[in-house]
């Protein structure tokens, strides 16, 4: 009896560790949207339910989803107290309206403005807000720096403006970014409630010349090995990864080719490579990228998917 009950227990501690890491998140994430592109909306609404009882952190884009499913499926049992807690995780009121199947949750339930700005106020005491502001800061910054890139033209111009005048201030603006997440964490959507800040600090650093990030010991040495504990935590997404390691393959390439399938165009012969890195990663594929792009237009759904800046509507290749 004695040794059944160390088992048990082994076993409970393995599944809730597993269950902490956000890597098996991410994995269900992909097997839900599935059911989703096969149109499995009750399954699929069930599956985000029984995933969002194993997490304290939920990305705000799986809530939302989620509540797409409950609102489109006419289902209140699940939509309010789905709305209930993804107000107290972050989603905004303008969020709300916008979409119109999470509108309906909304109107069909009981929350009045004022409950509505007290479950925010909830939300609002998880967040480090000075963190939050020194990222605003830092990000402001970098975006008035990043604006002389795109005044400069002619060939070269912009590398040599990258290499001379930015650099430097990218270099500082990273090391102050590894100080946070050595203190923190990585300040994204969990710590700080937003998921761009920081990313397009890094992107920016990885974008900088094709010289400079082929030289550049910083991101490759110092931050990104941190990015991979980080993302386990939840505290970045695998997008954002992706999005940071797109820019400096792109660079590296001339813009010839995309590690991960956001930046750029890509052929037939290299989905199976590029679907590879994002099941690594934890990213969906890209079959299942355009199944979700086809469900949005057939159902008027919005699943917030990454990358539509630069492939709008179904990925051709």
């Amino acid at each position: 009896m004695k040794n059944a009950l160390i088992i048990i227990c082994l076993v409970c501690t393995y599944f809730l560790a597993e269950a902490r890491d956000y890597t098996f998140y991410h994995e269900k994430i992909i097997g839900i949207e599935w059911l989703i592109a096969d149109e499995k909306f009750e399954d699929a609404l069930r599956g985000y339910e029984q995933l969002f009882e194993a997490y304290d952190f939920i990305f705000i884009r799986d809530y939302k989803n989620a509540l797409q499913l409950a609102g489109y499926l006419g289902n209140q049992q699940s939509g309010e107290p789905l709305l209930e807690r993804s107000i107290r995780n972050g989603l905004s009121l303008k969020s709300v309206r916008r979409n119109k199947w999470i509108s309906k949750v909304y109107q069909r339930s009981n929350t009045t403005k004022k409950t509505f700005k007290s479950w925010q106020e909830v939300y609002e005491s998880k967040i480090r807000s000075d963190t939050r502001n020194l990222l605003k800061s830092m990000h402001s910054k970098n975006q008035w720096k990043a604006i002389g890139a795109l005044l400069r033209i002619g060939n070269g111009a912009q590398d040599n403006y990258g290499e001379k005048k930015f650099a430097a201030f990218s270099i500082s603006q990273l090391h102050r970014l590894h100080q946070v997440i050595d203190s923190v964490g990585y300040p994204s959507e969990q710590l700080i409630g937003n998921n761009y800040w920081a990313t397009s600090i890094v992107s920016h650093h990885n974008s900088i010349s094709q010289k400079f990030v082929a030289e550049d010991s910083l991101y490759p040495g110092l931050i990104s090995p941190l990015l991979r504990q980080e993302l386990t935590l939840g505290r970045i997404s695998p997008y954002e990864i992706a999005e940071m390691e797109d820019w400096k393959y792109a660079v590296e390439t001339g813009h010839a080719m995309t590690k991960y399938g956001f930046l750029g165009r890509f052929e037939l012969k290299d989905i199976e490579e590029i679907d590879n890195r994002r099941l690594y990663l934890g990213l969906r594929s890209i079959g299942l990228r355009n199944q979700l792009v086809a469900i949005e237009k057939a159902y008027g759904f919005d699943f917030s998917l990454p990358g539509k800046a630069w492939h709008k509507g179904i990925i051709e290749f």
